[in-house]
């Protein structure tokens, strides 16, 4: 139980800290619906998929050792955790555009086909932006006008270690 408790307050963590980046950039209003989508994300991923290490929800992003603590397997009920997250508490529409970018790690395309596929089954539209630097990633998010984005990459971590950014 306090494992548990200690992944929700962690999870919990993360997602104010995204929706408050993202609210920082919008309105400064916090929308009714944040905490329902927040309690249905941490109630799905510690109910169905508790073999996530909550280690790797680090302050802006995720960073895990691949395949160890992120792989394809468990990057599906995250992804779907982020794409619920958006929906119903950041973006707050029932269709939206996000773009998807990747770093060259020798993981990455494997994580990012397995992203895009959880995220074309949850209704999202896709832009595959492919190989890409994380300053281009943030530029086509902004400067196109999309909706959101996830990049995977684990930034200036060593090669065995794979991500998520999101913006």
């Amino acid at each position: 139980k306090q494992a548990r408790l200690f992944q929700v307050d962690k999870l919990l963590s993360i997602y104010k800290k995204l929706y408050q980046i993202d609210l920082a950039q919008k309105t400064g209003n916090l929308p009714f619906s944040l905490t329902a989508s927040i309690d249905f994300l941490l109630a799905d991923l510690l109910h169905n998929h508790m073999n996530i290490n909550p280690n790797i929800f680090k302050g802006y992003d995720i960073r895990a050792v691949y395949p160890t603590d992120i792989n394809e397997e468990n990057i599906v009920p995250i992804i779907k955790a982020i794409y619920t997250f958006l929906i119903r508490g950041s973006i707050n529409k029932k269709s939206f555009t996000l773009v998807v970018g990747t770093d060259m790690r020798i993981s990455s395309p494997s994580l990012t086909k397995t992203a895009i596929k959880t995220l074309l089954g949850l209704g999202a539209r896709i832009i595959n932006i492919g190989i890409v630097s994380t300053p281009t990633f943030y530029f086509a998010v902004s400067h196109y006008g999309y909706d959101a984005g996830i990049q995977i990459t684990a930034s200036h971590n060593p090669k065995e270690w794979n991500g998520i950014k999101i913006v």
